[in-house]
């Protein structure tokens, strides 16, 4: 999880002694300003992410889970947005290569065991091995080749990035290799890139402005004797 703080400023104790006089107006006032502030942070995390990685908005919205706001009056005024969500397949991201499986035929015909080892015993089948994969997850890197990286589709019809590795199984008391298997290579979390320092600190500077202009609408509206 990533948590972003938006805090009070010094314009608060302006709000307190404009407000003074009018009964519950500056904890009204600040309350419906963290709103909006809060609203308005949560909307601009994704943009944040996307000025520094290379992901589309809606990887971002769909592997961004529950959003909690919480607010608290201690030290000031403060409300903590909390961020969760899985890791996004690297394959996602932009500059990734190639879109779908490709063979490299350039390279001949490889043998294969049913284990995975590349081997001449009889037990062996020949393919054309996998176009390398290429990827990065910064917008300001280029994608890069990833050693031993393919390009694979799963049955359920999932494309991803993929790596062969090693299995192995206990037998009487030993560890045996059992053949090998594809593990996904994955990007960051939303929680992850928020936590990104350029990301955080763009966030925060949006959190400060945001703020000091609603707190002053707020306590305007006050004076005037609107509710909202």
């Amino acid at each position: 999880m990533a948590e972003i703080t938006v805090s009070g400023s010094e314009r608060l104790e302006q709000a307190r002694a404009i407000l003074a006089n009018i009964e519950g107006g500056y904890e009204s006032a600040f309350r419906e300003a963290l709103k909006k502030t809060t609203r308005r942070v949560s909307t601009c995390a994704a943009t944040e992410i996307r000025r520094q990685y290379d992901i589309n908005k809606r990887e971002v919205k769909k592997n961004s889970e529950s959003k909690s706001v919480v607010y608290s009056h201690q030290l000031g005024v403060r409300a903590e947005l909390t961020f969760a969500g899985h890791k996004i397949p690297l394959h996602k991201f932009g500059g990734s290569a190639p879109a779908y499986p490709m063979q490299d035929r350039s390279r001949g015909r490889v043998p294969v065991k049913a284990d995975g080892d590349v081997g001449i015993d009889g037990t062996e089948h020949w393919y054309y091995p996998g176009v390398a994969a290429r990827g990065h997850q910064l917008g300001s890197t280029s994608p890069t080749v990833l050693e031993g990286a393919f390009v694979a589709k799963m049955p359920n019809g999932h494309i991803g990035i993929f790596r062969r590795i090693a299995a192995f199984k206990g037998h009487d008391g030993r560890m045996e290799r059992d053949g090998s298997k594809l593990q996904e290579i994955m990007g960051g979390s939303v929680a992850q890139m928020l936590e990104n320092e350029e990301v955080s600190a763009a966030l925060e500077r949006e959190a400060k402005e945001v703020f000091d202009a609603e707190i002053d609408k707020q306590v305007q509206k006050k004076l005037e004797g609107k509710s909202k």
